[in-house]
Parts: C-alpha cells; structure tokens; sequence
C-alpha cells in the first residue's frame, strides 16, 4: 500500500499543479506541504495537525475524505511512533516570533523554569 505522502505528490503531479500552489491555496508553507508529501510527522507541532493538514490537501486535491482515516487514526492514537522523541523549541525560533507571542513565551518559560527550581527545593 502507498503512503499517505505518495498518493498526495502523485495526484498533486497528475494535476500538474506546484507546490507553491498548493502551500498558497492551504495557507502553510512550501515545506509543509514537503513534510506532507514526505510523511514527515515530526515535522507538525502535533498529530492533530498532521492530520487535520493532510485532511485538506486531499479535499484540495478531490480525493475521497475517508481515504486516509485508518492511516490517519494510527498516527493520531499513537503518535511516538510517527513523532520520535520530543524536540525542543530553539531558541532562534522564539526570536523569530512576533513581539506578543516573543514576550507571552518567555514569560512561560520563565514561569515553568520558576516552578521547576521551586519543585527541586522543596524536594531537597
């Protein structure tokens, strides 16, 4: 059986269609639509979002909705076997965020790292 990924690129190829046109119609990135066609779970802050994404590029593309829903309900119920291990935020990625979302993260990262030496006295 094909993967997700490949039955997206070769109807997406078969239609002739870029995959700049394809990012602009789905509004995400170029190398979203790539970890879509390359079945790069990893490459999704979530399974929920891999799924949801290629949910709609099969819808842009008229494939059948149901045509990926098994696939699909095994990355969403067990997504460590897709994801790997978790990946940190890097830090140039914070510094690359607008102003509102820059300042609301560090003040979290400051809240957990707070919290986190609080847990490490207390247990001391």
């Amino acid at each position: 059986m094909r993967s997700i990924g490949t039955v997206l690129r070769t109807t997406r190829e078969g239609q002739s269609r870029p995959v700049d046109e394809i990012a602009r119609e789905l509004r995400i990135r170029q190398c979203s639509v790539s970890a879509l066609e390359a079945d790069d779970v990893a490459a999704f802050p979530g399974a929920v979002f891999y799924r949801s994404f290629v949910r709609q590029y099969a819808a842009l593309l008229g494939l059948s909705r149901g045509e990926f829903d098994a696939e699909l309900k095994a990355v969403v119920d067990h997504p460590e076997t897709y994801l790997g291990e978790p990946r940190a935020l890097a830090v140039n990625t914070v510094e690359r965020l607008p102003g509102r979302w820059r300042r609301a993260l560090t003040f979290l990262r400051r809240g957990l790292l707070a919290s986190s030496h609080e847990r490490v006295a207390k247990d001391e």
